[in-house]
């Protein structure tokens, strides 16, 4: 098995109590990308200061409201200084944010009221023009954005306007705190709040109403957003060490308790130690996470409080499906021993599941028949699909998280057992999910989110999608798909995504390896604020240091 490795550098702390006195008595200093060290809490405090200092180990790219690169460290700093539409609160409930209310009387045409209070932190009244704004110009076929928002009407299949359009035909304004929005079909409220309404990060128009679209992406406000609607301001950006925000006095919902946020990139193994010394004040969730094998070890920090969350966000191999054809990926499940994964990489800490779906996911369907490691069965279905055992089978596997990494390791040995000929490329998670946009890969692992509705699991395997990265087809799993985006009752949404989980348990366009528990540790210092698997940052403004 060849390993191709892909060292991200590590974090140096050199200058570190300099830099967090420079970081105190300034807070106008301007974003930048160049590599600097990261700075260093001395206590919970620097020149009266209240700063916490919280870690991710995947790393942040960029600051850019409508272009996170597929980064979810990336959207967690984004969320500090900008509010979405609506939020998720710890209870996973969907809840107003920028966004007062929506109404709708056929779930196809949509009124969203605005919080007349909210305002940008320059003092500028937040209106339904910015909400404008912000979709025609990063869905203008001339702007780069991860916003794909293609079930609203006047959008294609990528969630772009067409090329010779400008403007979208399903979002109108109604006065300056109301705005409508229209879908090409009628969808599920959740559809609406979990894809769009929590999903969409703004930009103000008065400062940007004037640049050419197509000079949107390379204007400065992008790398350094100075203008923006959150409980923090942004201050600094430093690629790969840090993003430093300060609080925003100005702040709709409550001026924050806390002075500063330091979101640190750091190496996966160090987070515990920099629990252990004071230098992090929590671990974040999914992105900062502590493997589950060192629980003892974060029971016994003193002055932390501990607990471990139920397993989610599965560990999910993607199968490129036009270069492993069905009778291959079917053979795939059998060859591998996920049981062992669980009881002695994870110590039992987790569980299996074959689909995107977490087991303890409302929609989860519990009929269905695990696979079970019989290498006797996948080297037979092998031989059936007549595959070429010399040709490699590349497995892409992100680095970053020492039991993830280990477990995709153990899965290569596993296929190479049954007969498969495999090319395991180590990657860190953006040079990773570079190439699976490429179809540069024929298998590549990588975690899940956790969503709330169960839409969002399967979009992106419709044919038509524009991050249908799997080439996965199925018309009838297509016809499914829209039909539980579109259905309102619950029950009957539960019997589509049932039907439409044993299609891809047939089909094979992923499968999950495993789920893991998560370890979340705060320190007592924390009087307000905690990891949590979703919804951590609803009430940022609220946290609290002693």
């Amino acid at each position: 098995m060849s390993i191709q490795r892909t060292h991200r550098n590590a974090v140096l702390f050199l200058f570190a109590t300099l830099l967090l006195i420079l970081a105190a008595c300034s807070s106008q200093t301007t974003g930048t990308t160049t590599s600097e060290t990261s700075p260093k809490p001395t206590g919970t405090s620097s020149a009266g200061q209240k700063i916490i200092y919280i870690p991710t180990f995947s790393p942040t790219l960029t600051v850019s409201p409508i272009n996170n690169q597929g980064s979810g460290a990336s959207t967690i700093v984004i969320s500090l200084f900008n509010d979405p539409l609506y939020d998720l609160n710890d209870n996973l409930e969907f809840v107003p944010k920028l966004a007062k209310s929506i109404e709708t009387k056929d779930n196809q045409t949509f009124i969203f009221k605005l919080d007349p209070a909210a305002k940008w932190n320059d003092g500028q009244p937040f209106t339904a023009d910015d909400v404008t704004f912000t979709l025609q110009t990063a869905l203008n076929a001339k702007v780069d954005t991860t916003f794909n928002f293609s079930f609203i009407e006047g959008l294609n299949a990528a969630g772009k306007l067409d090329s010779d359009k400008s403007t979208i035909s399903g979002i109108k304004v109604i006065d300056s705190t109301t705005f409508e929005l229209k879908t090409k079909q009628p969808i599920a409220l959740t559809v609406l709040q979990e894809r769009f309404a929590n999903k969409i990060y703004f930009i103000p128009k008065h400062i940007l109403n004037d640049v050419p679209v197509e000079q949107i992406n390379a204007h400065p406000y992008f790398q350094n957003p100075e203008v923006t609607i959150g409980p923090f301001k942004f201050i600094k950006f430093v690629k790969g060490a840090y993003v430093e925000v300060a609080k925003n006095p100005s702040y709709y919902r409550g001026v924050p308790k806390l002075d500063k946020i330091f979101f640190k990139d750091v190496a996966a193994e160090t987070i515990l130690p920099q629990l252990q010394t004071g230098e992090l004040h929590m671990n974040t969730l999914p992105f900062g996470t502590i493997p589950i094998t060192e629980l003892e070890k974060v029971k016994a920090l003193p002055n932390f409080d501990v607990s471990v969350s139920e397993s989610a966000e599965p560990l999910v191999a993607f199968f490129n499906t036009e270069t492993v054809p069905l009778k291959v990926r079917q053979a795939i499940p059998y060859a591998l021993n996920r049981e062992l994964l669980v009881s002695q990489l994870l110590k039992g800490q987790g569980s299996v599941v074959d689909g995107p779906i977490p087991g303890n996911h409302p929609n989860y369907n519990k009929n269905i028949q695990l696979f079970t490691y019989q290498p006797d069965k996948a080297k037979a279905l092998l031989k059936e699909a007549n595959w070429d055992v010399n040709k490699p089978l590349r497995v892409l596997i992100p680095t970053g998280n020492a039991i993830r990494e280990h477990a995709s390791e153990l899965m290569a040995e596993n296929l190479e057992k049954a007969g498969f000929k495999v090319q395991a490329e180590k990657y860190d998670y953006p040079s990773l999910i570079a190439k699976v946009r490429k179809f540069d890969y024929d298998i590549a692992i990588y975690n899940t989110s956790f969503f709330i509705d169960p839409s969002s699991y399967f979009s992106n395997l419709k044919s038509d999608s524009a991050n249908n990265y799997t080439r996965y087809k199925n018309p009838q799993a297509d016809e499914l798909i829209t039909l539980g985006e579109s259905e309102t009752d619950p029950a009957k949404r539960k019997l589509i995504y049932d039907q439409l989980q044993e299609i891809h348990h047939t089909d094979l366009p992923h499968l999950s390896l495993y789920t893991e528990k998560k370890i979340a540790a705060v320190s007592r210092k924390v009087l307000v604020g905690k990891p949590l698997r979703l919804g951590m940052f609803n009430n940022v403004n609220e946290w609290d240091l002693k």
